[in-house]
């Protein structure tokens, strides 16, 4: 069975991707440009780890799960051998067309090519490549560690296959997805919010509630 994930860019959410895979068996190929970044993401995915650990949300050992990882400033060694990719770089839509290009030239065509992203539709950034239908969008609700809802967005070409292997790989690594059926802007996680938010503030400029009994509806729904 391949279990190699490779996750493409090593900030707090790259970071905590890794960590959930490495918990739960898999191996990481944690990629960046900057090994001096990878050092730090290293060290940050040990305290996540830790964390776990003593929250008893861990069954294996910290050093187990962190041989699990490799580091690496070459996209071709992360990509190599790889059945799914998470891209976890800045959020910029220039930039991910030109990483998810690279993404699709040097990984397996049955690689699922996932982003990270919470405001950038796939359609956006995968639209231009060959083998599109294998790309999607598996965003997290921050901090993924200890908050489960991942929402997989597709494109409007990504395949059903695509959609139904990323879901169980999500449920394999304890977390909660939620599928939708198609691209709409904000994803669902952001439209709620703010419809939440937007009317909470408005209950508290209209005074009905005081901003504190606002916040105990919200902390009990």
């Amino acid at each position: 069975m391949n279990d190699k994930v490779a996750i493409i860019g090593s900030g707090l959410i790259g970071s905590s991707w890794a960590t959930l895979f490495i918990s739960h068996g898999y191996r990481v190929s944690l990629y960046d440009i900057s090994t001096d970044q990878l050092d730090k993401s290293y060290a940050l995915i040990n305290d996540n780890l830790n964390k776990l650990k003593e929250k008893k949300l861990l069954d294996k050992c910290v050093e187990e799960c962190l041989q699990l990882i490799t580091k690496t400033t070459d996209l071709k060694e992360a990509l190599d051998g790889a059945f799914y990719a998470q891209e976890s770089t800045c959020e910029s839509l220039d930039f991910k067309k030109k990483v998810f290009k690279q993404l699709e030239e040097l990984s397996a065509p049955t690689c699922i090519l996932a982003s990270s992203t919470s405001t950038i539709p796939a359609s956006k950034f995968t639209e231009e490549l060959q083998h599109r239908e294998r790309c999607l969008v598996a965003h997290p609700v921050n901090p993924p560690l200890f908050l489960k809802l991942v929402e997989l967005v597709p494109a409007p070409w990504t395949s059903k296959t695509t959609m139904e292997e990323s879901k169980k790989l999500m449920q394999n690594i304890g977390q909660e997805p939620v599928s939708l059926t198609k691209e709409v802007v904000g994803f669902a996680v952001n439209r709620i919010q703010f419809a939440i938010l937007s009317e909470a503030w408005r209950l508290v400029e209209d005074d009905v509630m005081s901003a504190e009994d606002v916040d105990k509806v919200i902390m009990w729904l």
